[in-house]
């Protein structure tokens, strides 16, 4: 080749490796080197600490990790004599004088060329790189490192510390591990002044929304442009050993332009292919090429007089030389690789990020955990509603990567498997075979403790007159420290219960005492909705601050089981803290207490809902009396043999929900002797005489195991 004619073709890759997975990782090292060498590339780079994998962790402490490392790489440089005119660069950890040193090693050819050890370490964030690893601290100075005998390498000696590598036809090759382009003093620049025309930085980056951005157009691409060269950057893929994801999004660059990027958030291992859409090729990879002329490296620098000035003032680095040529590996007619314009298709914005990230690693944990699948609680909240959400796009993103690949080569990869079996291309039958359900009546069982609506604090009491008489609220069991005597005023002196959902205040009568010379007592309850309820209510995101219902003619049975009429309120409120303290007396219901948002639309498609109406004392015939308000309620008692049930008509909806139920398990004791039975009660609104059957279609179901002692109806 002509002495001028410096086009060289380099190779980084994205390689999804396991921690500890030495022979795996080692399969799909020689798989990229491989694929490297049939493109024709002279330089192969892979990530940080390749060999192990970066999320060892504390398996870095143990001998045995440094031992199959080595083994492994004994075993990569003499596979290295199948790819004779490639450069490869991994990772492993290497002890040197006694210290652990993070490290990247080149051979070529069935050659150990060098270990370079890094110079930086990180420590911020999720990074605990010195527990490990001491960093090299003598810059451009390597030592002879004498290598072990049984690893049956060709050679007794190799250099390890900081240096650069030089071909036979004067290519300059230099390292820069990962947390050094971070540092405010990045290798990269010193690399610069000493000529080298590549620089191989081998990373372990985690995805951080928007970090892999900033790390391509502000440290790749701009220390690039700054002191020019090639700059290749290789970074893991999936999980690792560890609880972050690793982005991939491996990059070629050359004098602040951008000349070849990997796709940030790809699920597959190893493999390499590429379809047509819409007249353009688009790639997905773990390997990717680009051909430089290197040549435009000394262009670049010899137009910026000052770098000239600095490189000048330099002490000159004697360099490591190897056999073997860079340049070459190019047709007479190929030309260079055109710099990306548009790279607003390659690097995604934060909302893209959030849509892909998050679902790739969902679906590497799950392969690599060895589960059958995810339990999701859901609690119907902002957090748990998102989790289902990156579910769902999990299974849109792996089902999509599969169907793709069939249609381009009709290729394979291990990341289209779960448990042994490939996954189907539909994402609706992926989301609910067996193994990926969301068990939904688990999942209602969390609503009262798991939300993400606005924490709040509220009041918690009830009148004491209740606590031999909570079965009238129909409410879930509290506490005795919530019965009061002064839970009907002010409730300034109660105590408060930090809430998440609306703040719940309800009034009504004593059954007891209707139809009595004297005036009927009131009772109240006040609390967090959840809690008291166990169901997760609209009513606050519907209708602003609070909102209130009330019922003049509410249906309950009075200790002689007869039905009588009492006033019933329920005020849901949730615009400001303890918001629940509204006062009221015995009076306010007789003088006519109204809700100011109170609207009893009792209409269904314009026509008044119908509603059946009964008592448990009149047996199966519940359906000669009818009424009509603005919810149809059903009670049910079931027992051994049977069941008991009461069907009315009202205008308040203690659980806040339109169609909704709950169940309780109720332990009775009469005589003395526990019975247990099941208590239902539902509200609904969605069709004519919907409270007619014996079972509800469930929005929302919790079961419950509540104490009373006395009688239930």
């Amino acid at each position: 080749m002509d002495q001028w004619d410096r086009r060289c073709r380099v190779a980084t890759c994205t390689v999804n490796n396991w921690a500890l997975d030495f022979r795996g990782n080692y399969e799909r090292i020689v798989k990229t080197c491989s694929e490297a060498s049939e493109l024709e590339a002279r330089i192969r780079l892979g990530p940080e600490l390749e060999i192990p994998g970066y999320g060892c962790a504390d398996h870095f402490f143990e001998l045995d990790t440094e031992r199959h490392s080595w083994e492994m790489l004994s075993k990569l440089v003499e596979k290295s004599k199948e790819w004779p005119n490639l450069l490869v660069i991994t990772g492993l950890p290497t002890r040197f004088r006694g210290l652990l040193y993070n490290c990247a090693a080149a051979f070529k050819n069935g050659r150990l060329l060098f270990i370079r050890a890094k110079m930086g370490l990180a420590d911020d964030n999720v990074y605990r790189e010195s527990r490990w690893f001491v960093k090299w601290t003598e810059t451009f100075k390597h030592y002879q490192m004498p290598l072990n005998s049984e690893f049956y390498f060709e050679q007794s000696y190799v250099p390890f510390g900081d240096g650069i590598l030089e071909s036979s036809d004067n290519v300059r090759v230099g390292f820069e591990i990962c947390e050094e382009l971070w540092s405010a003093r990045s290798t990269n620049i010193r690399l610069s002044e000493q000529g080298v025309d590549i620089m191989c930085n081998g990373s372990g980056s985690h995805h951080i929304l928007g970090k892999s951005n900033y790390r391509i157009n502000q440290l790749i691409l701009g220390s690039s442009a700054k002191v020019g060269g090639v700059y290749l950057y290789a970074n893991h893929r999936g999980c690792d050993g560890d609880r972050v994801y690793y982005d991939g999004a491996s990059t070629i660059a050359q004098n602040g332009d951008l000349l070849a990027q990997i796709h940030q958030f790809d699920i597959e291992d190893t493999v390499s292919f590429r379809i047509l859409c819409v007249q353009k090729i688009i790639y997905f990879q773990c390997v990717t090429t680009a051909i430089v002329d290197l040549s435009d490296n000394s262009t670049f620098r010899q137009m910026k007089s000052s770098n000239r000035g600095n490189a000048s003032d330099q002490i000159t680095v004697i360099p490591i030389r190897f056999e073997g040529n860079m340049i070459g590996g190019v047709k007479f007619n190929e030309k260079c690789t055109e710099p990306i314009t548009n790279v607003e298709e390659l690097q995604l914005s934060p909302i893209a990020e959030l849509c892909h990230g998050p679902p790739a690693y969902l679906w590497t944990y799950l392969r690599r955990s060895g589960m059958a699948g995810y339990f999701i609680p859901l609690s119907g909240g902002q957090d748990s509603s998102a989790v289902a959400a990156m579910v769902r796009l999990m299974c849109e993103k792996v089902c999509g990567a599969v169907k793709r690949r069939r249609e381009t080569d009709g290729g394979d990869d291990p990341a289209y498997y779960l448990g042994g079996k490939k996954v189907v291309e539909d994402p609706a039958e992926l989301c609910n075979q067996k193994e990926m359900q969301l068990f939904l009546l688990f999942v209602t069982v969390l609503i009262p403790f798991c939300s993400s609506q606005i924490t709040r604090n509220c009041y918690t009491c009830a009148s004491s007159d209740l606590k031999d008489k909570w079965y009238l609220t129909g409410l879930a069991p509290v506490p005795d420290a919530y019965f009061t005597g002064s839970c009907s005023n002010r409730a300034t002196s109660s105590t408060r219960e930090s809430c998440s959902g609306p703040c719940l205040t309800m009034v009504f009568e004593n059954p007891d005492e209707i139809g009595s010379s004297q005036t009927p007592t009131t009772y109240v309850v006040r609390g967090c909705h959840r809690t008291l309820t166990n169901s997760v209510s609209d009513r606050i995101t519907n209708n602003g601050g609070d909102f209130c219902e009330l019922d003049n003619t509410y249906r309950m049975a009075d200790r002689r089981g007869n039905v009588v009429n009492v006033r019933m309120m329920s005020l849901l409120c949730g615009d400001q803290e303890l918001c629940n303290d509204n006062e009221f007396t015995q009076t306010d219901f007789m003088s006519g207490v109204t809700c100011a948002n109170q609207t009893n639309n009792n209409l269904l498609n314009s026509t008044p809902l119908n509603c059946y109406e009964c008592t448990p004392a009149e047996g199966d015939n519940c359906h000669e009396s009818k009424c009509t308000k603005k919810y149809c309620m059903k009670q049910q008692i079931k027992l051994d043999g049977g069941f008991q049930m009461t069907k009315t008509c009202t205008n308040v909806n203690i659980l806040g929900l339109d169609n909704s139920c709950q169940t309780y398990d109720v332990f009775t004791n009469p005589g003395g002797v526990a019975v247990k039975s099941q208590y239902t009660q539902c509200f609904c609104k969605d069709k004519q005489f919907c409270n007619s059957g014996i079972s509800y279609s469930v929005l929302f179901s919790s079961i419950l195991s509540i104490w009373f002692s006395s009688r239930f109806l």
